[in-house]
């Protein structure tokens, strides 16, 4: 399997991507755009859910590595991360 970032094949998943692709200019031709504006938005909204996938990514893989969440994680580095808070440069914003 290919990350999420990868460029696939230009066959590879090329139906699922029609399909979501036709949905979206579906829901948008009945909006009342124009179609550059319906374009732009298709584009915008696939932009944006692929950076979701790129992003949450690496939390799935060190999740399957490791067998723990995020928050489980975090939970697990608490005391290093107030220490780092406390230290003598201190974050202010960070701590609220």
């Amino acid at each position: 399997m290919g990350r999420a970032g990868d460029v696939p094949h230009p066959a590879a998943g090329h139906a699922e991507r029609a399909a979501y692709t036709e949905w979206v200019l579906r829901a948008l031709t009945s909006s009342g755009l124009v179609p550059n504006r319906i374009f732009q938005v298709l584009l915008t909204v696939f932009g944006h859910v692929r950076v979701l996938a790129v992003s949450l990514e690496p939390e799935a893989v060190a999740e399957q590595e490791t067998g723990l969440t995020h928050n489980e994680f975090v939970d697990t580095r608490e005391f290093g991360l107030r220490h780092l808070l406390a230290g003598p440069a201190g974050l202010p914003m960070a701590e609220r």
